[in-house]
């Protein structure tokens, strides 16, 4: 799981078309131990650089490279802000950390 470091976060858009139900359901269980959910095979993630690349090693043990796609977007701030969410869409949720 993610944790609190001084590393920049970015806002990262995955989407993936995957054959398999096992690739697929292995696939979404590491983007949600990360992030959220927006559609069926779209997740939302804000991660450190560190993060991102741990996460690539393990989407790749698992994406069939001669099947499957996997796609990452990162989202500048600028982006971020600009976004619009419609009907059913959920806004993310802001994680705050309180340091004593």
């Amino acid at each position: 799981m993610a944790t609190l470091t001084n590393e920049f976060r970015h806002t990262w858009i995955f989407a993936y078309d995957v054959r398999s139900d096992a690739r697929r359901s292995r696939l979404a269980n590491i983007l949600l131990a990360w992030g959220y959910r927006i559609q069926l095979s779209v997740f939302e993630l804000t991660l450190t650089d560190r993060e991102f690349a741990r996460i690539k090693v393990e989407l790749e043990s698992v994406v069939d490279p001669d099947t499957d796609t996997v796609s990452a977007f990162r989202q500048c701030v600028s982006c971020c802000r600009a976004t619009v969410r419609l009907g059913q869409a959920v806004e993310p949720r802001a994680t705050w950390w309180i340091v004593a």
